[in-house]
Parts: C-alpha cells; sequence; structure tokens
C-alpha cells in the first residue's frame, strides 16, 4: 500500500510540474499566447494582433474585407495589461503567421500589404 502512495504521489508530481512548464513556456496566463492561437486558427478566427491605436481611415471596413481574404482580422491593442503580455501577443503572432504563410504563400504579407496601401491610397485621394 505503501509503495502505491509514493508511485501516486511522484506521478502527480510529474503532472503538475509538467502543467507547470508548460504554463510557463507557452505563457497561458495571457490572454494572447500559443494555445489560444491554435485554437483560433482551428476555429477560424485567426488574428495579427498590432500594438498601438489603428489608422483610422474612411477604408477601414474595406481592408478588414482585404484581411478576411487572406484569413485573418485585424486586432489593436493599445496598451497591453499584464494579462496580455508582450511575449503573449508575440508568440500569438508567430503561429498564426506561420499558419497564414502556409494558407497564403511566402509573400502573403506584400500582397496584402500593397492592398492596403492601394486602399489607403485611395481614401486620401479627396473628392473619393
Amino acid at each position: 500500500m505503501r509503495k502505491k502512495l509514493i508511485i501516486a504521489g511522484i506521478i502527480i508530481t510529474l503532472v503538475v510540474s509538467a502543467v507547470y512548464m508548460l504554463w510557463q513556456v507557452y505563457d497561458l496566463s495571457a490572454d494572447y499566447n500559443y494555445a489560444s492561437a491554435k485554437m483560433d486558427i482551428a476555429s477560424g478566427h485567426a488574428g495579427l494582433i498590432h500594438i498601438g491605436s489603428p489608422k483610422v481611415t474612411s477604408r477601414d471596413k474595406e481592408i478588414e474585407l482585404v484581411a478576411a481574404r487572406y484569413g485573418f482580422k485585424n486586432i489593436y491593442v493599445e496598451k497591453f495589461t499584464k494579462k496580455q503580455t508582450e511575449k503573449g501577443i508575440r508568440d500569438y503572432n508567430d503561429l498564426v503567421g506561420r499558419y497564414l504563410q502556409l494558407r497564403n504563400g511566402t509573400d502573403w504579407k506584400a500582397r496584402y500589404q500593397k492592398e492596403v496601401d492601394s486602399l489607403s491610397r485611395i481614401a486620401e485621394t479627396p473628392g473619393k
């Protein structure tokens, strides 16, 4: 009986240690992290997190439609809280970036930015 208790204690200690290490490595305490990126990709709700205020234009809806065509939405975090750590955001964006590269090809960022820049120029043109 005592041997079974010792083995059970060791197993519980190993499981708790593994969960703690995963928690630290993947920053699972953050709103945005590796695990939440996996879930968002799987559910079709991937996003790219931008730190700072969005540049407001009259073409914001069109820009978001372009982002949706590429398989993501833009998420802006003006001031991140302790729960939204910079590491968690970086991990989230890294995984989503790899997913978008597989989905859209290696040059997807340049193509996306070209479309956004085109919409921005249209928005800045007087009379449009």
